[in-house]
């Protein structure tokens, strides 16, 4: 029992062999049950990319599979152990590491003689570099003035009492004193 656990999150011999077998080491062969589950994890893994959120991927997998939200998980921990903690790095790695998944994609697709993913893979390419759509040239801003915004904020809408007037003569005065006083020391010596 314990062993058939780890084998679905993915720590064990699963997640192995299925990370020997994508990475062509030669004597790594998978079963069936082997390839269906590098299927689902491979549509997870996009859908993952697309949709970002592991609760909606879990519904749309439940939907696709017509199996449990525990085995969608589950797919997604194995996902997560074979491809990395997609959600969780920055957008330039996440596109290098897509590529490489759509490289992977593509030599699998041709592997199994598959049309279809082969297409798909061609398009996922595509939509990655962004190369269905114009290059849009931006306007020169260099010859535009940009103006400051300054914005003034009352001491009462912070919550500070500001001086009286007399308080602020008090202050100057107190100050000018200060500095006659020094500028008469300096004088002296």
């Amino acid at each position: 029992m314990r062993r058939h656990k780890i084998d679905h999150l993915g720590f064990g011999s699963t997640a192995e062999r299925l990370i020997d077998y994508l990475q062509g080491v030669s004597d790594a062969t998978l079963s069936a049950k082997d390839k269906e589950k590098l299927e689902r994890i491979t549509v997870a893994k996009s859908l993952l990319l697309e949709h970002k959120f592991q609760s909606k991927v879990v519904k749309m997998l439940k939907r696709t599979y017509n199996y449990s939200e525990i085995t969608a998980y589950r797919d997604l921990k194995l996902m997560e152990r074979i491809y990395g903690p997609l959600l969780h790095m920055n957008r330039d790695l996440k596109r290098a590491i897509a590529e490489e998944m759509i490289q992977q994609d593509r030599t699998l697709a041709i592997q199994l003689k598959d049309a279809k993913a082969m297409s798909q893979s061609t398009r996922n390419f595509i939509q990655l570099h962004q190369l269905d759509k114009e290059e849009v040239e931006l306007p020169d801003l260099s010859y535009f003035d940009f103006q400051p915004i300054i914005m003034a904020v009352l001491p009462e809408q912070v919550g500070q009492n500001p001086p009286t007037e007399d308080e602020l003569l008090s202050r100057v005065s107190d100050w000018w004193e200060s500095q006659s006083e020094e500028a008469n020391e300096v004088d002296h010596e």
